[in-house]
């Protein structure tokens, strides 16, 4: 009787010590997932700088005309799940150009309503379908958001392993 007892507590130690040691290498991926999430971000970032401050300095300007807008709704309950329920909409129109070699070329912009509405766009004469729409934002204005996150993340990423780091001493 006592060994069965024995052996019974013998295997929830094992049992606790095989779900802590479970535990510990989930924990060790936090870190790396977060650090290596932000500074994929990052770099997201940069190229996205890159890619938007070349359309300004070598783009060509033309006109643009909005030839389909569709309305994409999304919901989400406010005050974690206690709230009302919110629903945002979103415009995406399909604005089509005209290239300088006479070559139509169509893209989707957010934020950009009413078919028919002229706009003014950049694209990169070597890639048409590299494409923003003039004066909508700055660059600074297309960045900031994922490179807010990326910096977030990475520093959440190097903070869990300073913690790690202290638990092991």
């Amino acid at each position: 009787m006592k060994s069965d007892k024995k052996s019974i507590s013998e295997r929830i130690k094992e049992q606790r010590n095989r779900n802590s040691q479970k535990q510990q290498r989930v924990n060790q991926l936090y870190p790396i997932v977060s650090t290596l999430g932000g500074i994929g971000l990052l770099i997201y970032t940069l190229l996205n700088y890159q890619a938007v401050a070349n359309l300004e300095k070598k783009g060509f300007s033309t006109a643009g005309i909005v030839t389909k807008t569709t309305t994409h709704k999304s919901g989400f309950v406010s005050g974690g799940g206690v709230g009302a329920y919110v629903e945002v909409s979103k415009y995406v129109s399909t604005i089509e150009f005209k290239t300088k070699q006479e070559k139509i070329v169509q893209f989707e912009a957010d934020g950009i309503c009413c078919q028919g509405t002229e706009v003014q766009v950049l694209y990169n004469p070597d890639n048409p379908q590299q494409v923003i729409v003039e004066g909508e934002m700055s660059i600074f204005d297309r960045v900031k958001q994922p490179m807010g996150w990326g910096l977030f993340l990475t520093f959440v990423g190097i903070g869990f392993f300073g913690v790690a780091w202290l638990k092991s001493e």
